[in-house]
C-alpha cells in the first residue's frame, strides 16, 4: 500500500510519498483508538482499551513483517485514559475512568491497579488502591525502579459531578445548574493532585515524594530522558488549557526540582495550550505535538469568566513542537489534527498508536513521529 508522511524543510510542508511502497512499516492498529494505553517492553510495544474495550494487542518493532498480535484481555471493567507504566518485564495499569455498574449513564476514577506480565500473558490486580485520584496524571519511571505520578482529578470533584448529573435524570433545568456549578468556578476549586506519588512495585507501597508548586496540570503530554519528566501543556481545569511545558527531576540529594517555559516558544500570551498531545524524544530533540484546545479560553478566564471554554468551540491540533539545544521552533504538522490516543517512546522517535480526530471518531493509524537531520519525519 503507498502511504504518505509530510516533511519540514525549514518551516514549508512538503508531501511526498512513503519510503515503503509495497508494505506499511507500522500497521494500522486492529480497531479504532482513542483515550487507551500503551507500553514498551524491549521490542515489543504492548496497547489497547479506551475505545477497544478490553482488548490488548502487542507489536514486535524488531520483526520483518510487523504485525499487531491480539493477546489476553484485561480483566478488569473497561476504562479510558489509563495510565501504563513498564518495569521490568511488568506493565502497570493506573487510573483512568470507568462506567459503574451502580450508576448508569455516570462515570468513576478507577483506583485499582493492575499488573500485565508480558512473558506469561497473564494478568493480575493487585492488592492495592491508589491513595489520589489518578485519572489524567503524569505517570513515567525515573529510576527503572519506581513509578512517579504528578498531577491527576480529584476523585471526589470528579466523581462527585456524574453522580449528581446521573441523579438528576431527565431534568434538563437541573443538568444546566450542575454543569454551571461545575464549570463555572477557578482552577484552584477542582482540587488537582498537588503531591507528587511514587508507587514501589517492589513492595506495593505508596509515598508522597514531594509537593507540585504548580501550576497543576491533568493531561500534559509525557516524555522521559535521564531521569526528568517532560510535561507538555494540560489543563488546568475542565476547557481551560495551561500554555506551559514543564520539568520534573531529583537531584543528586533526592530533592525535587522544577521549571517551566512557554509551550513550543510561543509568546504566552499568543496561545491556547493543548491537552491529550503527545511528546517525546528523536535523539535529543523534545517533540510535542497534537492535543485540543478552545482557543479563546485563556482570554476569557483572563476577563474573570471562569466558565473558560464557554461558547467556544473544541479544536484539534495538528501542530508539532522541537526543543532542540534549548531552543523551540515549529517543526511541522501531523497527518491531521488529532489526540488522545496512546503513544511510545521508541529508539528514534515516538509511535502514534490510533488518536481521536477533529470529529471526535477514533483512528486506527499507526505511525512513527521523528527527526532526522534537522527535519520532521511522519512515517507510516
Amino acid at each position: 500500500m503507498n502511504r504518505t508522511f509530510f516533511v519540514a524543510i525549514a518551516g514549508a510542508l512538503t508531501l511526498i510519498t512513503s519510503l515503503s511502497a509495497s508494505a506499511q512499516q507500522w500497521p494500522d492498529f486492529p480497531v479504532p483508538l482513542k483515550l487507551g494505553a500503551s507500553a514498551r517492553v524491549g521490542s515489543q510495544v504492548f496497547a489497547g482499551m479506551g475505545s477497544a474495550g478490553t482488548s490488548w494487542f502487542a507489536l514486535d518493532i524488531k520483526a520483518k513483517e510487523r504485525e499487531w498480535k491480539k493477546m489476553a484481555p484485561y480483566p478488569g471493567a473497561p476504562r479510558d485514559n489509563p495510565n501504563a507504566v513498564a518495569l521490568g518485564n511488568h506493565i502497570y495499569i493506573f487510573g483512568g475512568q470507568y462506567a459503574p455498574a451502580d450508576m448508569p449513564g455516570g462515570l468513576r476514577v478507577d483506583d485499582t491497579v493492575y499488573r500485565y506480565d508480558t512473558q506469561a500473558n497473564t494478568w493480575e490486580a493487585l492488592p492495592t488502591r491508589a491513595p489520589f485520584g489518578l485519572l489524567a496524571t503524569s505517570a513515567a519511571t525515573l529510576d527503572n525502579k519506581t513509578i512517579v505520578f504528578v498531577g491527576g482529578v480529584s476523585k471526589v470533584v470528579f466523581d462527585t459531578f456524574f453522580e449528581e448529573n446521573v441523579r438528576a435524570g431527565s431534568n434538563a433545568e437541573k443538568k444546566a445548574q450542575i454543569a454551571a456549578a461545575y464549570l463555572d468556578k477557578p482552577a484552584r476549586d477542582y482540587f488537582f493532585m498537588t503531591t507528587v506519588l511514587q508507587f514501589d512495585p517492589a513492595n506495593l507501597s505508596w509515598k508522597a515524594l514531594a509537593q507540585d508548586p504548580g501550576p497543576v496540570t491533568i493531561g500534559a503530554a509525557v516524555a522521559v530522558k535521564n531521569g526528568r519528566l517532560d510535561m507538555g501543556s494540560g489543563e488546568l481545569k475542565p476547557g481551560l488549557r495551561s500554555r506551559h511545558a514543564r520539568q520534573f527531576w531529583l537531584n543528586a540529594g533526592g530533592q525535587a526540582q522544577w521549571s517551566q517555559e512557554p509551550i513550543g516558544g510561543i509568546p504566552w500570551e499568543q496561545q491556547d495550550g493543548f491537552a491529550g498531545g503527545y511528546a517525546g524524544y528523536s535523539g535529543d530533540t523534545l517533540l510535542m505535538a497534537g492535543g485540543a484546545t478552545f482557543p479563546g479560553s485563556s482570554a476569557q478566564y483572563e476577563k474573570g469568566q471562569f466558565w473558560a471554554h464557554k461558547g467556544l468551540k473544541k479544536t484539534w491540533s495538528d501542530t508539532v513542537y522541537a526543543k532542540t539545544n534549548g531552543k523551540w521552533s515549529v517543526a511541522g504538522k501531523l497527518p491531521e489534527p488529532m489526540g488522545y490516543s496512546p503513544y511510545v517512546q521508541l529508539d528514534d522517535g515516538v509511535l502514534i498508536i490510533g488518536g481521536e480526530l477533529q470529529d471526535g471518531k477514533p483512528s486506527a493509524r499507526s505511525f512513527l513521529m521523528r527527526i532526522q537531520n534537522n527535519t520532521l519525519l511522519i512515517e507510516d
